[in-house]
C-alpha cells in the first residue's frame, strides 16, 4: 500500500520514575508544541522559545484549542466552568499577544449571582483559510445556540445558524469547508448539517451509556465524520471503538477492527487514518474500507495530549511508555 512510511524515530521527552509527561499535541507545521499541564503555553519541539498563555486574563481548557493552519495563533474561549464569562480569544504564538475578539465587558461571573443577559461563546475553531474564527454563542436560558464566525483579526460576528441545544448540553462542535456536526446531550445524539441550511440536520449516531463521543473531526476532504470518546485516556478506560460516518449517507462503521484508540486523520490525504492498536502498534488505514498498515510498534502508546496521536507536517507525536516519541515521516 503506497502512502506515509517512517524515516526517523527520535525521543524528545522521558520521564522519571512516576512522573508525568504532560499533555501536548504538535502545531500543524510540526515545528511547535502546545503543552496543556495546568497553563497553556506553546514552545519548539526542544523546549526553547516557550511562550504562555495568562492565566489572570483567560482560563482555557487547552484540550479545545484550535490551531490556526499556518500554526502561528490558537484560537480558543475562557472555561465557563471556571466562572470565567466566555470570550473567544487569540494567542499569537511568535509574538505572545493575547486578544479577546468578543470582549463583552465582564471577565469574570459569580456563579451564584450572574449578571442577567449574558451571552456564552464555545467551540472556537478557524476556517481553513486561517481568516476568520467559527464558533457557538448562547444566551441566559436559551434552548438554541447560535453559530458565527468572526475575522480573526477582528471585527463584527456574522450569524451562520443556529443549533437546537443548550450551552450546558452541547458537548463538540465541528466544521467541514460546506459542514457542521456536533454532539448535544439533550437527545445522546451525534448531529450533522450544513453551514446555512438547517432543514437537512440529521442525526448520525446514538450515544450510548458508556460513551461520551466528544471527539468529532472531519477528514480532510469532507467526505466522513469521526466519532471517538474523549475520556477513553487509557485503553483501560476504553470505552468503545471510534466509529465514521460518511456524510454523504449511510451507517455509521468501525474506524477498524479490534480493540483501538486515540484516532486523528493524516493531514493531505483525502480520509486515512492513524491510530493506535492496543496495547502499542501505530497503524494508518486508507479509510474504513482499507487494508491497515503497520507504522510503529511500543510496548504501550498513547495520544500525547490524552485523546488523540497528533500529526503535524512531516511529523507524528505520540507517548510510548515514560517517553515522547517524534516520527519523522515521509511519503
Amino acid at each position: 500500500m503506497p502512502g506515509p512510511r517512517v524515516a526517523d524515530v527520535a525521543t524528545i521527552g522521558e520521564a522519571d520514575g512516576e512522573e508525568a509527561l504532560g499533555l501536548v499535541r504538535l502545531s500543524p507545521d510540526g515545528t511547535r508544541l502546545l503543552r496543556m499541564d495546568g497553563q497553556v503555553c506553546v514552545s519548539g519541539l526542544d523546549g526553547s522559545g516557550e511562550r504562555c498563555v495568562d492565566g489572570q486574563r483567560v482560563l482555557t481548557d487547552g484540550r479545545f484549542a484550535s490551531w490556526s493552519p499556518d500554526g502561528t495563533r490558537l484560537a480558543f474561549t475562557d472555561n465557563v466552568w471556571g466562572y470565567h464569562e466566555a470570550d473567544v480569544w487569540v494567542f499569537d504564538v511568535r509574538t505572545g499577544a493575547l486578544t479577546n475578539l468578543t470582549d463583552d465587558g465582564v471577565d469574570r461571573i459569580d456563579p451564584e449571582n450572574p449578571p442577567q443577559g449574558l451571552s456564552y461563546d464555545a467551540f472556537a475553531s478557524w476556517s481553513p483559510d486561517g481568516e476568520s474564527i467559527r464558533f457557538a454563542r448562547a444566551g441566559d436560558g436559551s434552548a438554541f445556540m447560535a453559530l458565527l464566525s468572526i475575522p480573526a483579526d477582528g471585527g463584527q460576528p456574522q450569524m451562520l445558524r443556529a443549533i437546537p441545544c443548550r450551552f450546558t448540553a452541547l458537548r463538540a462542535l465541528v466544521w467541514s469547508a460546506d459542514r457542521v456536526a456536533w454532539n448535544c446531550a439533550d437527545d445522546a445524539m451525534v448531529w450533522l448539517g450544513e453551514h446555512a441550511d438547517t432543514t437537512r440536520d440529521r442525526p448520525v449516531l446514538a450515544i450510548g451509556s458508556t460513551e461520551d463521543r466528544r471527539m468529532l473531526s472531519f477528514s480532510p476532504d469532507g467526505r466522513w465524520l469521526l466519532a471517538d470518546s474523549m475520556y477513553a485516556t487509557t485503553f483501560a478506560l476504553w470505552n468503545g471503538t471510534p466509529q465514521v460516518i460518511p456524510v454523504d449517507g449511510g451507517r455509521a462503521r468501525p474506524a477498524a477492527d479490534g480493540r483501538i484508540g486515540f484516532p486523528t486523520w493524516v493531514p493531505g490525504a483525502d480520509h486515512t487514518l492513524a491510530y493506535v492498536q492496543h496495547p502499542g502498534t501505530l497503524r494508518i488505514v486508507d479509510g474504513p474500507r482499507g487494508e491497515p498498515r503497520t507504522l510503529y510498534t511500543a510496548d504501550e502508546a498513547e495520544g500525547p495530549d490524552g485523546v488523540r496521536l497528533s500529526w503535524g507536517t512531516g511529523k507524528l507525536l505520540v507517548h510510548a511508555g515514560k517517553k515522547r516519541i517524534l516520527l519523522t515521516i515521509e511519503d
